[in-house]
């Protein structure tokens, strides 16, 4: 149920933006496949209008699109969504403070091995019992999103020692 902040909201967001921007702001959220008219109810406008849309950010690898007997199915390109993250990463942090938190999760992530006698946040997850307590729960959380901070920091690092080794073409820059 929408409430009055909600509705105010919704129609800001309708005045502000065009039928692109709805899509492509509702593409960025989801994660899981889902057809064009799933998307269309979300952003407000037409199936249509959401198909061309979700078909054009595919051309542009900002969605990824796969075909069903019964249509095509879309969402946010993993690939987008990795380059974005690495860019902010880049552009919050240096490469030196980004080298040091990859220190600090290496850290974390020995920490969470002692304190449960496990390689890796799975096993975690198979050995915990609904009962267990917050704690590990939370730890099990913490533990996935550290893993996961962990692999987007190592890929801006390498981004950026990659990066080095490209010249820029010259004949571009005329």
């Amino acid at each position: 149920m929408m409430t009055e902040i909600d509705e105010v909201v919704k129609e800001e967001w309708m005045e502000d933006t065009d039928s692109f921007d709805r899509v492509k702001t509702v593409l960025r959220q989801t994660t899981q496949h889902k057809s064009a008219n799933e998307i269309s109810k979300i952003a407000e406008v037409s199936e249509k209008t959401a198909k061309k849309n979700l078909d054009k950010l595919a051309g542009l690898n900002v969605a990824e699109k796969i075909s069903t007997g019964n249509g095509s199915l879309y969402r946010r390109s993993k690939d987008w969504y990795l380059n974005k993250e690495i860019d902010r990463l880049r552009e919050e942090a240096t490469i030196e403070e980004i080298k040091q938190g990859i220190e600090r999760m290496n850290d974390d992530i020995s920490e969470y091995r002692d304190k449960y006698g496990v390689e890796k946040p799975e096993d975690l997850l198979v050995q915990l019992e609904p009962d267990d307590g917050r704690e590990a729960w939370v730890d099990l959380s913490e533990w996935e999103t550290t893993e996961k901070n962990l692999a987007i920091a190592k890929a801006a690092v390498r981004f950026e020692e990659a990066s080095d080794f490209v010249e820029p073409d010259e004949a571009a820059e005329t």
